[in-house]
């Protein structure tokens, strides 16, 4: 499984980059991602596949040295599940 997360303080909030990569042989069935504890995606594909991409604009707040953790979680088709987890601080 390969998570690829990227983020940049926006003008309100924060602009958010979600990737995930099944390994071969497997398939996703659910992403579920979460902001400084705030849901926001619960994604149930409704066909399972190899690769899922979401960007969120503005997302959660931002300010100076504001601290931030964001959660993507993919569930398998097996049932099985990944997460994987950025912490950051805003810039002054």
């Amino acid at each position: 499984m390969k998570f690829t997360i990227n983020h940049a303080r926006a003008i309100t909030g924060n602009d958010i980059y979600v990737s995930v990569q099944a390994d071969d042989g497997k398939s996703i069935a659910a992403v579920r991602t979460e902001l400084d504890a705030f849901e926001l995606a619960n994604d149930a594909l409704t066909a399972p596949s190899d690769f899922y991409e979401r960007t969120f604009s503005g997302a959660g707040s931002a300010g100076p040295h504001a601290q931030h953790s964001l959660i993507v979680t993919a569930e398998l088709t097996d049932g099985a599940a990944h997460t994987s987890t950025s912490i950051w601080s805003d810039p002054a």
